[in-house]
Formats: C-alpha cells, structure tokens, sequence
C-alpha cells in the first residue's frame, strides 16, 4: 500500500509502467532456478539486441503478443473503466452471464491445451 501515495502523485501511465515492470520482475524471479538465471534473464531483458532467433519470424508469435498487450492494458482506458462498472453494477444481466459462460468456455479450451500436452507453463510447478 506504500505505492498508492506514489502512484496518485506520479500519474495513471507512471503507476501503469512501474506496476507492469514490477510484475515482470516477479515472474522472471519465480521462474529462475537459481540466482545466475534470474541475473541471465534481467540482463537479456535490457540488452536491447537481436539474435538468431526464429520467434521473430512466427506469425504466431506476433498474434498473441498483440491479443495479450490488449487483454493486458484494456483496462487502462477511462471508457472501459466506466462500461466495467455498468457491466457489473447490474448482477444477472444478459451481457454479464453471455460473458461469463464465454470465460468458462475459454478456461475449458485453455485447460485442455495444457493438459493435452506434456508442457507445463505454470511457474508454481518449478518448486
């Protein structure tokens, strides 16, 4: 809570960026094994250089990094934030249960992605 002060002087983008790199932080600290990893990560995040690396090139990659910087930051917009609040001020509204079987169909696909393959993406498992 000792940012709350820091975030209203410092402006809606400030605290957006500051609590986006935090969180960041955490997941590159979570899914190092060890401290040489973590500093391998941090160094490789602002070393601002390309590589030999064919993610660059898949056209997957870039749409789900697209749909996940609009699922990430739609909440930073002042008219989502006010349709938010009449979308929710009202329980049991058609749009409210329309959207909430949508999330569960999309829990269920997700889930039976992951569990589909032998991959596990889940940072809690590493420990």
């Amino acid at each position: 809570m000792f940012l709350l002060k820091y975030y209203k002087r410092a402006g809606r983008v400030a605290s957006v960026i500051v609590t986006f790199f935090i969180t960041v932080f955490g997941w590159v600290l979570f899914r190092s094994e060890n401290l040489e990893s973590f500093k391998f990560f941090i160094r490789r995040m602002f070393a601002f250089r390309g590589g030999d690396n064919d993610i660059w090139l898949n056209p997957k990659f870039w749409t789900i990094l697209v749909i996940a910087a609009v699922f990430s930051f739609i909440g930073f917009s002042k008219k989502v934030e006010i349709w938010q609040g009449r979308l929710y001020d009202k329980p049991g509204n058609a749009l409210l249960i329309g959207f909430s079987i949508f999330a569960m169909l999309l829990f269920v696909l997700s889930l039976s992605s992951i569990t589909s393959t032998g991959f596990s993406p889940f940072i809690y498992f590493r420990f």
